[in-house]
């Protein structure tokens, strides 16, 4: 049985997944204030990113990694141009990460969790660069860490429990 449905070598379901997610990135400012929370403390474009780990290929994480912080900057704005570079960056380093973790660790708790911890190492490192050459204006630390584990814990979790080592599609 095929896995998935193709039409012409495209992915149907992957192409869904990501219309769906970006027009959730796209509508997110709305529901934020619709329901009266903050959504962007709960990083909501590295869960969507981590998610589709489960949900697509490898090669569509990677593309996904670059296209919402794209998406969202043409769309509104925000991020700022360079902060957008730093995300792009982050992000595509966290899903490399990622992958190679998760052909050295034994299970993929540890290589979500390690990937995200890194990846935001770096994220925070460069910022504060940029923060001290102009680039990027506002706080160095704008999520709270808690909330940024707490994050970090959920999707490492959800990818843990939705995948086996052996399930992670390789592309």
């Amino acid at each position: 049985m095929q896995k998935y449905l193709s039409v012409s070598g495209i992915n149907v379901r992957t192409v869904l997944y990501d219309i769906v997610m970006l027009s959730l990135i796209t509508f997110l400012p709305a529901i934020s204030h619709l329901i009266g929370f903050p959504l962007y403390l709960i990083e909501p474009a590295r869960i969507i990113l981590l998610v589709s780990i489960v949900h697509t290929e490898k090669n569509n994480v990677f593309i996904l990694a670059v296209a919402i912080p794209i998406f969202s900057f043409m769309l509104s704005g925000h991020p700022a141009l360079f902060k957008m570079i730093l995300i792009i960056s982050e992000m595509s380093l966290n899903v490399w990460l990622f992958f190679y973790f998760s052909r050295i660790f034994n299970n993929n708790f540890g290589a979500l969790f390690n990937s995200i911890l890194i990846s935001k190492i770096y994220y925070y490192w460069i910022k504060y660069f940029m923060i001290n050459a102009g680039l990027i204006k506002g706080e160095l630390i704008s999520t709270p860490f808690y909330l940024q584990f707490a994050v970090a814990i959920f999707i490492s979790a959800y990818v843990y429990l939705m995948t086996d080592k052996n399930s992670i599609k390789k592309a």
